[in-house]
């Protein structure tokens, strides 16, 4: 599928000069470049998790020479995540090899992004070597809204675009008027029907170990902005699971067991225990999830149980789990308007049932001169001593 003899073709065919690459070690581009064309390859990039993958996610790495190549590897996620003038000197071309799931919140894109309006600026011509997703042609989710733009909401599109990186480049150039000479390597024997896995899957960060975690990453992801509930991020089900210490994992499977075949996916109990996060080590009873062929992942992720499934209040659980709404818009998970519940109708309009009230249950509350006076007292005594004094009986 990845045509690396139309990437070598194209390079030969341009003039004898050095490029960069911004790829990973998980990818086998870059021995591929040095083999064949030795020291023009004069500097790599790296996105987030480094050149060789072993950052944390969220962890800023350090810009740092090759240990074996001895050219430097400037990273594009640390004290700057956007290519400076100086990286581009004496370079020719930059070639970007970066394996995308095709979700909008997964850092790559923002890299992508950053990277040809750089280039656009220092007037470096850019060649994208495309790759396949595993949402090939699945486009679902909520668009950006503008003042959630981040690093990790980088352009208004879709949770899930369902675009290639080279669809990406395309897309970003066209939209973001950007003057630049954009070469996109085309694969072959590839299409976006094609939703099944294949050979020699590359793994794009520590995370996404194989090819399920990838195709369910958007229907789980929004567990990052909610500590409460585990995803197994560093186990062998990461991505792939749901639970918790509180979570009635029984329950929540009938709650939900109607919404996810809508959706495209299955679930099933599963006891697991966590690698790492805050229930590391804990025994849990959660839900493993699947995808059939066609998948709405984003939907799948957000289906809406009928009854309620949360940390109970008494003991709330370890984290920081405050203000989770806010946390989640500013990542560009949360939806503009309502999800769906599992028996496809929607929420119902509160304001709508609101007006069909009688005219007196919508009035305010109306007391006497002596209930508010008593109220007053009990309100500044609860200000003083911190119980409140019973008002008198009139």
């Amino acid at each position: 599928m990845v045509d690396y003899a139309a990437l070598v073709q194209h390079l030969a065919a341009a003039a004898p000069a050095p490029f960069g690459l911004l790829s990973q070690q998980a990818t086998p581009t870059a021995p591929l470049l040095r083999r064949t064309f030795g020291n023009r390859l004069k500097c790599l990039f790296s996105p987030e998790h480094g050149w060789f993958g072993l950052a944390a996610a969220g962890e800023k790495t350090a810009s740092e020479t090759h240990p074996l190549w001895r050219i430097p590897v400037h990273s594009l996620y640390g004290a700057a995540r956007r290519p400076s003038p100086e990286m581009f000197q004496g370079l020719a071309r930059v070639v970007v090899d970066l394996q995308d799931i095709g979700v909008r919140c997964y850092t790559y894109l923002a890299t992508l992004k950053n990277m040809l309006e750089a280039a656009t600026e220092a007037q470096v011509p850019v060649t994208v070597l495309d790759r396949p997703i595993p949402l090939g042609g699945t486009v679902d989710g909520p668009l950006r809204e503008e003042r959630f733009s981040s690093f990790v909401a980088p352009l208004d599109i879709p949770l899930c675009h369902g675009m290639t990186p080279g669809e990406c480049a395309t897309y970003i150039v066209r939209e973001g008027k950007l003057a630049v000479d954009l070469t996109v390597i085309r694969m072959r024997d590839w299409s976006h029907a094609r939703r099944e896995p294949w050979m020699n899957f590359t793994p794009p960060s520590p995370a996404i170990r194989n090819w399920d975690c990838a195709a369910l990453y958007p229907a789980t992801v929004f567990t990052e902005a909610y500590p409460a509930l585990d995803c197994d991020r560093d186990g062998p089900f990461a991505f792939r699971v749901l639970g918790a210490p509180w979570l009635d994992a029984v329950r929540l499977l009938e709650d939900i067991g109607r919404a996810l075949p809508v959706c495209g996916l299955g679930a099933r109990l599963l006891r697991y225990r966590p690698s790492g996060g805050l229930y590391k080590g804990q025994l849990l009873d959660g839900t493993l999830h699947r995808e059939p062929r066609s998948l709405l992942p984003r939907h799948g992720g957000h289906a809406r149980p009928q009854r309620p499934h949360a940390p109970p209040r008494r003991r709330p659980a370890p984290g920081r789990t405050r203000g989770l709404a806010g946390q989640a818009r500013r990542h560009g998970y949360a939806p503009r308007r309502p999800c769906l519940q599992s028996d496809e109708r929607p929420l119902p309009d509160l304001a709508r049932r609101a007006r069909r009230l009688p005219r007196r249950a919508r009035q305010p509350l109306r007391l006497t001169r002596r209930q508010r006076a008593d109220l007053s007292a009990a309100t500044r005594s609860v200000l003083s001593h911190g119980k409140p004094s019973r008002p008198k009986c009139p």
